[in-house]
């Protein structure tokens, strides 16, 4: 899994930006998906179908969680710009609109997330005490995520706390993926 997870990991961000250069924000978040869930099926799938589907939805939300930090910079440095009179003339969407497809790719991630968990948990039957830390640790990112998510929709989070929540949520995620490879290197 290691591999995979960091190949897409660290491909994800520039990927994403050479693609919005070229299309809208939300085909280079479905074109950076779906490349992404075609090479790891092609190059890195195994024979068990619920640990690929689990490797490939934790890839899936890691890039996602990246992709939606990155947006929520654009969009914070955006609406500082504003405030100062300053204009972006590079900037052709209007701030609105980038709040609105914030809003849209914490949705998406949220529902990847929940499905990693929802498949790690099927993986993980019978967790030993590691597993149940990284168990934890992904509960509280996704509760994390989750009230980011409510709190942009319904009470208008600014997108500066949005994004250091965000932030916490991608730690935690990193964490919990860090202490998975300390626990297969362990015990195999």
């Amino acid at each position: 899994m290691a591999t995979p997870f960091l190949i897409f990991t660290l491909l994800s961000l520039p990927s994403y930006v050479l693609l919005k250069r070229f299309f809208s924000n939300a085909v280079s978040l479905g074109l950076v998906a779906g490349v992404f869930s075609a090479l790891y099926a092609l190059v890195f799938a195994n024979t068990d179908l619920l640990f690929d589907l689990h490797v490939l939805a934790t890839i899936l939300s890691v890039t996602i969680l990246i992709i939606t930090i990155f947006e929520a910079l654009l969009l914070e440095r955006h609406s500082i710009n504003l405030k100062k009179g300053l204009s972006e003339s590079s900037l052709r969407t209007p701030i609105e609109s980038q709040f609105k497809f914030l809003l849209k790719v914490l949705g998406i991630g949220l529902i990847v997330l929940v499905f990693a968990l929802a498949t790690g948990f099927l993986i993980y039957s019978d967790p030993d005490i590691e597993s149940r830390i990284k168990i934890l640790l992904s509960c509280l990112a996704l509760a994390i995520y989750i009230s980011v998510y409510i709190a942009m929709k319904y009470s208008k989070l600014s997108a500066k706390y949005a994004l250091r929540f965000l932030l916490i949520t991608f730690l935690l995620i990193i964490i919990t993926y860090f202490l998975n490879i300390l626990i297969i290197d362990r015990y195999t």
